[in-house]
């Protein structure tokens, strides 16, 4: 955070109570980077702005939302059928369509919820992960993961052909035991027809679950799964967890300061842990697999990234910012 609390003057409080939240700057709190039509591109989120700069053009500046709130993630489409919007954008308990790579200025998609119109839309809970189950050029349904482990099956469909969405939640999956999850990951298991959940928490555990998408439910409108795995080795809170692209590898990250990679043994049906990589010296808060490279990235508190074979573990790169 890069502000301070201080007691407003008279002349302070009468300014708008969203003005500092509502103009671009701070510290940056997710980064993408994409290839368009235009050049490589690189999409930063500072607070509830998004900022795109193709090249050395210009950057572009984006309103995601508008009442205050910090962005922690994007997540892009792949259905070449839809042209209104190409990305979700997520942050806290908020939730946006927008355009940022087919057109040529960034642009939010109004939604329809409940009869009212709105810029975004706000869930029960934080949203840690969205996975685009399916897509065409009507209705587009999104894996909601979210910190009361739980999942949401969210169906979006294009009203009259202008740039609305009209929302409805199809159903509701929760995790067991209930609890608060502090991160967690999905990927779609194309083989199984299933959605694949690793969710982090609080209690140095790792719960790892599956979803049959094609299931007929009892109850159409909530179902409760059961956790096919329980991973066990970190010491402090799950801060990430992300699969790797075939699903067969799980890397974690905690208060711990410990980076671990897990791997599905097919023989003893569960996930056995790999390797500890260890080096940082604060909270390791996310982790990512650079699959071209066979390597694990972190980001830690100690301002540092770190590099790490996926094969032995061993430290292969460090940056310092």
């Amino acid at each position: 955070m890069d502000e301070v609390a201080t007691r407003p003057t008279s002349s302070e409080s009468q300014r708008p109570a969203l003005a500092k939240r509502s103009r671009p700057g701070g510290a940056v709190t997710c980064v993408s980077l994409c290839s368009t039509s235009h050049g490589d591109c690189t999409i930063a989120a500072r607070g509830p702005f998004l900022e795109k700069r193709i090249g050395r053009r210009a950057i572009q500046k984006l309103l995601v939302f508008p009442n205050g709130g910090i962005i922690h993630g994007i997540r892009y489409s792949t259905s070449k059928e839809i042209t209104e919007f190409d990305a979700v954008v997520f942050g806290g308990r908020l939730l946006s369509f927008c355009s940022l790579l087919k057109r040529a200025d960034m642009a939010c998609i109004d939604f329809s919820l409940n009869s009212q119109r709105i810029s975004h839309m706000s869930l029960s809970h934080w949203i840690w992960d969205i996975q685009f189950l399916s897509e065409d050029n009507v209705t587009t349904t999104l894996a909601v993961g979210m910190s009361n482990h739980c999942i949401e099956l969210w169906d979006f469909r294009m009203a009259g052909g202008a740039l609305t969405v009209e929302a409805e939640c199809r159903h509701r999956i929760c995790g067991s035991p209930s609890c608060l999850v502090t991160s967690m990951d999905l990927r779609i298991c194309n083989a199984s027809n299933s959605l694949w959940v690793a969710a982090g928490t609080a209690f140095h555990e790792i719960r790892v679950w599956s979803y049959d998408i094609n299931r007929t439910e009892d109850n159409p409108q909530e179902s409760t799964a059961q956790p096919s795995s329980l991973l066990n080795g970190h010491a402090g809170v799950v801060h990430s967890v992300v699969f790797s692209s075939n699903g067969q590898s799980l890397a974690s990250s905690s208060d711990d300061r410990s980076v671990r990679l897990w791997h599905y043994d097919e023989s003893a049906a569960a996930w056995l842990l790999s390797w500890v990589g260890w080096g940082h010296s604060a909270r390791v808060w996310s982790v990512v697999f650079v699959q071209s490279m066979g390597l694990v990235a972190s980001a830690g508190e100690d301002g540092t990234m770190r590099l790490w074979s996926c094969a032995t573990g061993e430290s292969s790169g460090l940056i310092q910012h």
